[in-house]
C-alpha cells in the first residue's frame, strides 16, 4: 500500500518545497553572491574579430587564372604560417607584436564557390584585430605571388569593421547565475529528499496501511482559522 503512495508523498514534498519558496530563494541569491565573490577578480575579456579577404584574379588566360586559383587552395595553410606573420610583423611597425603572437591571432577558410579566402584576425582590441587581419592578408598575397611567380593572387577586401565574437561579460553573469541555479537545485532536492525520507505520517492512507485495514477515528484541529482533519 506504501508502495501505492510513492507519488502522493512526492507531491507533499513538493508542496513543503514551495511552502519554503523564500528559504530556497534566499539560499539561492546566498549561491549567487559566493558565485560573485568568487569571480570578482576575473578579467572580463571581450575578443573581437575582423575579416579580411583575398581573390585570384581573372585576368590573363584561362590556365594562369586556374593555375592562381589552385595554388591559394593548395597553400591556404600558409596563411598562418610563421613566415607570413613574420612578414606581418614587419608591416606593423608601429605594432609591438611577435610573429608568433600574430600567428596565434589568425585563422581562414576558403569559400569554394567564389573562390574567396577570408582571413580573420582575433584580439581583445578591436582596432589591433583590423589592423593584423590587414597585415596578414598583405603579408599572404606577397608570399603566394612569390610561390606562384606572377600577381594572380590579390587583396579583395580590407578589415574596415569589427564584431564581437566571444562576450566576456555575458558569460561572466552566465557563470554566476549559475551558482545561484546550483544554491536552488540543491535546497529543493534537500527538502524533497528529507521529506521522502522522513518517517513522519502524512496522508490518512498510510495511516490505514500501518494498522489492520480500519480507521477509528479522526480528531479535528483549527489551524489559522480553518478546520483541518488530524
Amino acid at each position: 500500500m506504501y508502495g501505492e503512495l510513492r507519488f502522493v508523498d512526492l507531491l507533499h514534498a513538493l508542496k513543503v518545497a514551495w511552502k519554503k519558496r523564500v528559504l530556497i530563494f534566499v539560499i539561492s541569491i546566498f549561491c549567487f553572491l559566493i558565485g560573485v565573490f568568487l569571480t570578482l577578480n576575473h578579467p572580463v575579456k571581450n575578443v573581437y574579430s575582423a575579416r579580411t579577404t583575398v581573390y585570384s584574379a581573372t585576368y590573363g588566360s584561362y590556365q594562369q587564372s586556374l593555375a592562381g586559383t589552385n595554388a591559394m587552395i593548395d597553400y591556404a595553410d600558409i596563411v598562418s604560417s610563421k613566415k607570413v606573420c613574420q612578414r606581418a610583423a614587419s608591416i606593423l611597425d608601429a605594432v609591438e607584436l611577435t610573429g608568433d603572437e600574430i600567428q596565434a591571432m589568425i585563422s581562414a577558410d576558403f569559400n569554394s564557390n567564389s573562390y574567396i579566402m577570408n582571413i580573420y584576425a582575433n584580439s581583445t582590441d578591436p582596432i589591433l584585430a583590423q589592423k593584423v587581419a590587414n597585415a596578414v592578408a598583405q603579408a599572404f598575397v606577397i608570399e603566394m605571388n612569390g610561390i606562384t611567380g606572377g600577381e594572380s593572387i590579390q587583396l579583395l577586401d580590407e578589415a574596415e569593421h569589427y564584431y564581437l565574437s566571444y562576450n566576456g561579460t555575458k558569460k561572466l553573469i552566465i557563470k554566476r547565475l549559475l551558482f545561484g541555479f546550483f544554491g536552488f537545485i540543491v535546497s529543493v532536492a534537500f527538502i524533497v529528499i528529507s521529506q521522502l525520507l522522513s518517517g513522519k505520517l502524512k496522508t490518512i492512507e498510510q495511516c490505514i496501511s500501518l494498522s489492520d485495514g480500519k480507521l477509528l477515528g479522526m480528531i479535528p484541529y483549527i489551524e489559522k482559522g480553518r478546520g483541518k482533519t488530524n
